[in-house]
């Protein structure tokens, strides 16, 4: 099983990052996600309209920008130099994950 067509919006720093994301979600699934957005000041319209599964942010972004998630939605906060990530699931459990691999990130992914 994979994340299905749609599921994930990318929102997240650096511009490189976010479309290397895309770039490698397409190769692999054989779909793309379901925007990539360059800022997050509509992210909960964007959130309402598309209904992913998945939101990728930049870790520590704003605040604000979590508090947008609805509490159906998983979200992803990545490093933008890509040594750090925090997983926040729709079931309330919260993680930290250190020097995250490609095949990691797609077992995130994966597993919601």
């Amino acid at each position: 099983m994979h994340a299905a067509h749609g599921s994930i919006i990318l929102a997240n720093e650096p511009p490189l990052l976010r479309e290397l994301l895309a770039y490698t979600f397409e190769r692999f699934w054989g779909d793309g996600v379901a925007l990539q957005m360059q800022t997050s000041s509509d992210l909960a319209e964007t959130i309402d309209t598309y209904q992913p599964t998945w939101l990728i942010l930049t870790l520590d972004s704003d605040k604000t920008d979590r508090e947008k998630t609805a509490s159906s939605l998983n979200v992803l906060e990545l490093a933008p130099d890509g040594q750090m990530a925090r997983v926040k699931r729709t079931t309330g459990i919260e993680e930290e994950q250190e020097n995250l691999t490609l095949e990691e990130l797609f077992q995130i992914l994966e597993s919601d």
